[in-house]
């Protein structure tokens, strides 16, 4: 009987911490999934130009070009281009006129508005992976 209680107790805490888990979840991706394609800062097109010109260097292998500004923001450079990579998978760039004329294309002035969708979710999933994982090693401490 006292197995079978023990058994229980373990099966709610799981539903529980489950259940705690997809709130905080939904919680952490709403605010962030809100306004996916719109633009939110001034320099938020650098990024997207930064992130371009990363991309372009990684595929022709000009490592020194893949410096594209004097602080931090390799990052949002890697988010950025893992973004513009889903952008040319959803878009079978890669089939019809090339990704690399495509990423070339692109302008400061010009980007198509589903592009901003696809540069910010990488790190809108890795924002929410962070969160989620930090919860799980915190509750081991509670």
């Amino acid at each position: 009987m006292e197995n079978k209680r023990k058994k229980q107790m373990v099966s709610t805490q799981y539903v529980t911490m489950l259940l705690a888990t997809i709130a905080i979840s939904l919680v952490s991706l709403m605010p962030r999934i809100a306004g996916l394609t719109g633009f939110l800062v001034l320099d938020e097109y650098l990024w997207l130009n930064r992130s371009r010109n990363f991309t372009i260097a990684l595929m022709r292998s000009d490592w020194v070009e893949t410096m594209q500004t004097g602080h931090p923001g390799v990052t949002t450079m890697w988010t950025g281009s893992l973004g513009l990579w889903l952008y040319g998978l959803r878009h079978q760039l890669f089939d019809q006129h090339g990704y690399l004329p495509f990423l070339q294309s692109l302008s400061w002035s010009h980007q198509p508005q589903e592009l901003m969708l696809y540069m910010r979710l990488p790190t809108v999933i890795i924002v929410t992976t962070g969160i989620l994982v930090k919860l799980q090693t915190s509750r081991s401490v509670l």
